[in-house]
Protein backbone atom coordinates (compact mmCIF):
# COMPACT_ATOMS: atom_id res chain seq x y z
CA UNK A 1 0.00 0.00 0.00
CA UNK A 2 1.36 3.48 -0.78
CA UNK A 3 2.47 5.98 2.05
CA UNK A 4 0.06 8.54 2.87
CA UNK A 5 1.76 11.75 1.96
CA UNK A 6 0.17 14.68 3.89
CA UNK A 7 2.62 16.78 2.48
CA UNK A 8 0.88 16.15 -1.26
CA UNK A 9 -2.19 16.08 -0.49
CA UNK A 10 -2.20 19.62 0.89
CA UNK A 11 -0.57 20.80 -2.14
CA UNK A 12 -3.37 19.49 -4.25
CA UNK A 13 -5.93 20.38 -2.28
CA UNK A 14 -5.08 24.02 -2.44
CA UNK A 15 -4.61 24.24 -6.07
CA UNK A 16 -6.73 27.09 -6.04
CA UNK A 17 -4.32 29.43 -3.72
CA UNK A 18 -1.71 29.02 -6.33
CA UNK A 19 -0.17 32.41 -8.04
CA UNK A 20 -1.65 35.57 -7.36
CA UNK A 21 1.29 37.29 -7.02
CA UNK A 22 1.65 38.88 -3.49
CA UNK A 23 -1.49 38.41 -2.33
CA UNK A 24 -1.57 35.15 -3.12
CA UNK A 25 1.63 34.56 -1.17
CA UNK A 26 -0.04 36.42 1.49
CA UNK A 27 -3.05 34.01 1.67
CA UNK A 28 -1.16 31.01 1.55
CA UNK A 29 1.18 31.78 4.36
CA UNK A 30 -0.91 33.13 6.60
CA UNK A 31 -2.43 31.27 9.64
CA UNK A 32 -5.79 30.40 9.03
CA UNK A 33 -6.28 28.37 12.05
CA UNK A 34 -6.32 31.69 14.18
CA UNK A 35 -9.28 33.26 12.07
CA UNK A 36 -13.08 32.95 11.92
CA UNK A 37 -12.80 30.96 8.43
CA UNK A 38 -10.76 28.34 9.69
CA UNK A 39 -8.12 26.57 7.63
CA UNK A 40 -7.82 26.92 4.06
CA UNK A 41 -8.51 23.07 3.27
CA UNK A 42 -11.90 23.35 5.00
CA UNK A 43 -12.99 25.92 2.54
CA UNK A 44 -16.51 25.60 0.71
CA UNK A 45 -15.52 25.30 -2.93
CA UNK A 46 -17.96 28.53 -3.81
CA UNK A 47 -15.19 30.39 -1.81
CA UNK A 48 -12.45 28.53 -3.57
CA UNK A 49 -13.57 29.20 -7.03
CA UNK A 50 -14.47 32.80 -6.16
CA UNK A 51 -10.64 33.10 -4.38
CA UNK A 52 -8.97 31.15 -7.64
CA UNK A 53 -10.69 34.63 -10.18
CA UNK A 54 -10.03 37.25 -7.69
CA UNK A 55 -6.26 36.19 -7.21
CA UNK A 56 -5.65 35.68 -10.74
CA UNK A 57 -7.73 38.64 -12.27
CA UNK A 58 -5.94 41.77 -13.25
CA UNK A 59 -8.89 43.93 -12.17
CA UNK A 60 -9.29 45.51 -8.62
CA UNK A 61 -11.36 43.02 -6.49
CA UNK A 62 -12.59 42.67 -2.96
CA UNK A 63 -14.74 39.82 -1.16
CA UNK A 64 -16.78 39.59 1.80
CA UNK A 65 -17.42 36.56 2.87
CA UNK A 66 -19.46 34.64 5.74
CA UNK A 67 -21.33 35.95 8.35
CA UNK A 68 -18.54 37.91 9.50
CA UNK A 69 -17.99 39.49 6.17
CA UNK A 70 -14.45 38.37 6.97
CA UNK A 71 -11.98 40.19 3.79
CA UNK A 72 -10.31 39.23 0.59
CA UNK A 73 -8.56 40.81 -2.24
CA UNK A 74 -5.84 40.79 -5.02
CA UNK A 75 -3.08 42.71 -6.07
CA UNK A 76 -5.00 45.04 -8.68
CA UNK A 77 -7.07 45.45 -5.34
CA UNK A 78 -3.95 46.59 -2.91
CA UNK A 79 -2.74 50.12 -4.36
CA UNK A 80 -5.94 51.36 -3.06
CA UNK A 81 -5.24 50.62 0.17
CA UNK A 82 -2.55 52.78 0.10
CA UNK A 83 0.48 52.55 2.76
CA UNK A 84 0.41 52.68 6.50
CA UNK A 85 -3.34 51.61 6.31
CA UNK A 86 -5.13 48.87 6.33
CA UNK A 87 -2.75 46.56 4.18
CA UNK A 88 -2.26 43.52 5.29
CA UNK A 89 -3.77 43.82 8.25
CA UNK A 90 -7.42 43.31 6.71
CA UNK A 91 -7.11 40.49 5.21
CA UNK A 92 -9.26 37.59 6.79
CA UNK A 93 -10.35 39.97 9.11
CA UNK A 94 -13.68 41.01 9.60
CA UNK A 95 -15.03 43.90 7.23
CA UNK A 96 -16.41 46.22 10.22
CA UNK A 97 -13.02 45.92 12.04
CA UNK A 98 -11.16 47.28 9.21
CA UNK A 99 -13.88 49.59 7.63
CA UNK A 100 -15.23 51.81 10.29
CA UNK A 101 -15.36 54.88 8.59
CA UNK A 102 -17.68 53.91 5.43
CA UNK A 103 -19.44 51.10 7.57
CA UNK A 104 -22.47 53.13 7.93
CA UNK A 105 -22.46 53.25 3.77
CA UNK A 106 -21.20 49.82 2.24
CA UNK A 107 -23.09 48.03 4.93
CA UNK A 108 -26.78 48.70 3.70
CA UNK A 109 -25.27 47.37 -0.23
CA UNK A 110 -24.00 44.80 1.96
CA UNK A 111 -27.23 43.42 3.50
CA UNK A 112 -28.74 43.97 0.50
CA UNK A 113 -26.93 41.76 -2.00
CA UNK A 114 -26.95 38.93 0.80
CA UNK A 115 -30.74 38.61 1.35
CA UNK A 116 -31.07 38.38 -2.03
CA UNK A 117 -31.38 41.63 -3.98
CA UNK A 118 -29.27 42.46 -7.15
CA UNK A 119 -26.12 43.24 -7.82
CA UNK A 120 -25.45 46.95 -6.79
CA UNK A 121 -23.51 49.74 -9.41
CA UNK A 122 -22.12 53.20 -8.19
CA UNK A 123 -20.23 55.32 -10.33
CA UNK A 124 -17.70 58.02 -8.82
CA UNK A 125 -19.21 57.46 -4.90
CA UNK A 126 -17.27 59.23 -2.18
CA UNK A 127 -15.89 57.16 0.44
CA UNK A 128 -13.26 58.99 2.45
CA UNK A 129 -10.92 55.93 3.91
CA UNK A 130 -7.97 55.75 6.03
CA UNK A 131 -4.78 55.41 4.41
CA UNK A 132 -1.24 56.52 3.97
CA UNK A 133 -1.51 57.07 7.64
CA UNK A 134 -4.33 59.45 7.20
CA UNK A 135 -8.02 59.89 6.56
CA UNK A 136 -8.77 60.71 2.52
CA UNK A 137 -11.21 61.96 0.11
CA UNK A 138 -11.30 58.56 -2.36
CA UNK A 139 -14.04 57.89 -5.04
CA UNK A 140 -14.87 54.58 -6.50
CA UNK A 141 -17.25 53.16 -9.16
CA UNK A 142 -17.87 49.74 -8.34
CA UNK A 143 -20.24 47.03 -7.93
CA UNK A 144 -21.48 44.24 -5.06
CA UNK A 145 -22.32 40.75 -6.37
CA UNK A 146 -23.76 37.89 -4.62
CA UNK A 147 -21.61 34.63 -3.86
CA UNK A 148 -23.96 31.72 -4.07
CA UNK A 149 -22.54 28.98 -1.53
CA UNK A 150 -23.23 25.17 -2.38
CA UNK A 151 -26.81 25.52 -1.48
CA UNK A 152 -27.57 28.57 -3.51
CA UNK A 153 -27.67 30.99 -0.96
CA UNK A 154 -25.78 34.01 -0.87
CA UNK A 155 -22.75 33.61 1.21
CA UNK A 156 -20.67 36.58 0.25
CA UNK A 157 -20.52 39.70 -1.81
CA UNK A 158 -17.89 40.29 -4.88
CA UNK A 159 -16.63 43.09 -5.08
CA UNK A 160 -15.45 44.76 -8.53
CA UNK A 161 -13.88 48.49 -8.78
CA UNK A 162 -12.06 50.73 -9.59
CA UNK A 163 -10.58 54.11 -7.39
CA UNK A 164 -11.82 57.27 -9.68
CA UNK A 165 -10.23 59.46 -7.37
CA UNK A 166 -7.95 61.45 -9.78
CA UNK A 167 -10.93 61.50 -12.61
CA UNK A 168 -13.43 63.25 -10.26
CA UNK A 169 -10.72 65.68 -9.19
CA UNK A 170 -9.68 66.49 -12.76
CA UNK A 171 -13.16 67.19 -13.59
CA UNK A 172 -13.98 68.99 -10.48
CA UNK A 173 -10.92 71.10 -11.43
CA UNK A 174 -11.71 71.70 -14.52
CA UNK A 175 -15.41 72.77 -13.67
CA UNK A 176 -14.19 74.83 -11.37
CA UNK A 177 -11.57 76.76 -13.58
CA UNK A 178 -14.77 76.81 -16.10
CA UNK A 179 -16.81 78.86 -13.51
CA UNK A 180 -13.98 81.27 -12.31
CA UNK A 181 -13.91 82.25 -16.10
CA UNK A 182 -17.44 82.75 -16.36
CA UNK A 183 -17.60 84.80 -13.25
CA UNK A 184 -14.60 87.05 -14.73
CA UNK A 185 -16.39 87.33 -17.97
CA UNK A 186 -20.02 88.20 -16.16
CA UNK A 187 -18.26 90.38 -13.67
CA UNK A 188 -16.38 92.54 -16.38
CA UNK A 189 -19.43 92.44 -18.90
CA UNK A 190 -17.69 91.22 -21.43
CA UNK A 191 -18.59 89.57 -24.68
CA UNK A 192 -17.16 85.91 -25.25
CA UNK A 193 -17.67 83.19 -28.51
CA UNK A 194 -17.01 79.97 -28.91
CA UNK A 195 -16.37 77.57 -32.09
CA UNK A 196 -16.92 73.80 -32.78
CA UNK A 197 -14.63 72.52 -35.25
CA UNK A 198 -16.57 69.47 -35.96
CA UNK A 199 -19.92 71.14 -36.58
CA UNK A 200 -18.67 74.50 -37.46
CA UNK A 201 -20.71 76.13 -35.53
CA UNK A 202 -20.47 79.78 -33.75
CA UNK A 203 -21.95 80.57 -30.58
CA UNK A 204 -21.32 83.71 -28.15
CA UNK A 205 -23.05 85.13 -24.61
CA UNK A 206 -25.58 87.55 -24.74
CA UNK A 207 -23.47 90.70 -24.58
CA UNK A 208 -21.69 89.23 -27.71
CA UNK A 209 -25.19 88.96 -29.19
CA UNK A 210 -26.26 92.31 -27.98
CA UNK A 211 -23.01 94.13 -29.36
CA UNK A 212 -23.66 92.69 -32.94
CA UNK A 213 -27.53 92.55 -33.48
CA UNK A 214 -27.03 88.88 -33.74
CA UNK A 215 -30.27 86.44 -32.99
CA UNK A 216 -29.92 85.48 -28.88
CA UNK A 217 -30.52 82.05 -28.16
CA UNK A 218 -29.33 79.80 -31.10
CA UNK A 219 -26.15 78.91 -32.25
CA UNK A 220 -24.69 79.98 -36.45
CA UNK A 221 -22.25 79.36 -39.09
CA UNK A 222 -19.01 80.12 -38.76
CA UNK A 223 -19.23 82.62 -41.81
CA UNK A 224 -22.17 84.41 -40.30
CA UNK A 225 -20.10 85.17 -37.20
CA UNK A 226 -17.40 86.23 -39.23
CA UNK A 227 -19.75 88.64 -41.08
CA UNK A 228 -20.25 90.71 -38.19
CA UNK A 229 -16.69 91.35 -37.70
CA UNK A 230 -14.90 94.35 -39.12
CA UNK A 231 -12.70 93.82 -42.50
CA UNK A 232 -9.47 95.02 -40.75
CA UNK A 233 -9.94 92.80 -37.70
CA UNK A 234 -11.52 89.54 -40.23
CA UNK A 235 -8.13 88.08 -41.35
CA UNK A 236 -6.11 88.22 -37.72
CA UNK A 237 -9.49 86.88 -36.10
CA UNK A 238 -9.28 83.71 -38.85
CA UNK A 239 -5.65 83.23 -38.04
CA UNK A 240 -5.75 83.25 -34.48
CA UNK A 241 -8.50 80.45 -34.92
CA UNK A 242 -6.64 78.47 -37.18
CA UNK A 243 -3.79 78.76 -34.88
CA UNK A 244 -5.65 77.71 -31.70
CA UNK A 245 -7.26 74.82 -34.20
CA UNK A 246 -3.67 73.41 -34.96
CA UNK A 247 -2.33 73.98 -31.15
CA UNK A 248 -5.55 71.34 -29.87
CA UNK A 249 -4.75 69.52 -33.30
CA UNK A 250 -7.88 69.94 -35.19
Amino acid sequence: MQDFDTKTFKSETLQFLSGGGEMGALIRAKDWSKTLVGEPSTWPQSLRTTLSIILNSKFPMFLFWGPDLVCFYNDAYRPSLGKDGKHPGILGSRGEDYWKEIWKDIKPIIDRVLSGGEANWNEDMLLPIYRNGKMEDVYWTFSYSPVKDESGTPAGVFVTCAETTEKVLNFNELTESRNQLQFAIDSADLAAWTIDPVTNRFSGNSRLKEWHSLPPGEEFSLEKGFSVVKDEDREPLIKAIEKALLFFGW
